[in-house]
């Protein structure tokens, strides 16, 4: 079983290393670590080196595909050549997966259609950013 495992600067280290760890035991698995370029990233904010063993053009399909998180998704969202191998990759796995905001280069054309012309925010985002928002604040008072 091929498992694709994306990174990318700024990584959030659990987010991939937890769901690889636990397919690791599978029995016949292979992870596949894979990135733009071959050499190692930066994990945030620890600084950890994780190394891309093959570029997105070595891999066209897998049965596994890992989505992690971290601050560098968002550069991801921008980054087309990343977009069109997650679509292309996708298209050959049995599961894909993601874990936090890893599942926003997923849901990215759903994104898009929550901004209204000159990419103001509609009334559908507005909403999910004052819900989540006011949910983190909630938490934060708890705590105290």
């Amino acid at each position: 079983m091929k498992i694709a495992a994306l990174i990318f600067d700024k990584i959030t280290v659990l987010d991939i290393v937890g769901p690889t760890e636990l397919l690791s035991w599978v029995p016949g698995s292979e992870i596949v670590w894979v990135g733009k370029e071959i050499g190692p990233i930066r994990a945030a904010p620890t600084g950890l080196a994780i190394t891309v063993e093959r570029t997105l053009d070595e891999v066209s399909s897998a049965d596994i595909l890992i989505i992690p998180g971290g601050p560098g998704v968002r550069l991801l969202l921008q980054d087309d050549k990343v977009l069109d191998w997650v679509r292309k990759v996708h298209a050959t796995t049995k599961w894909t997966t993601s874990v936090c905001t890893g599942s926003l280069p997923l849901r990215r054309d759903l994104l898009r259609e929550t901004r209204g012309p000159a990419g103001e925010d509609s009334d559908v985002r507005r909403r999910v950013i004052r819900h989540r928002h006011g949910a983190l604040a909630g938490r934060q008072d708890r705590r105290r």
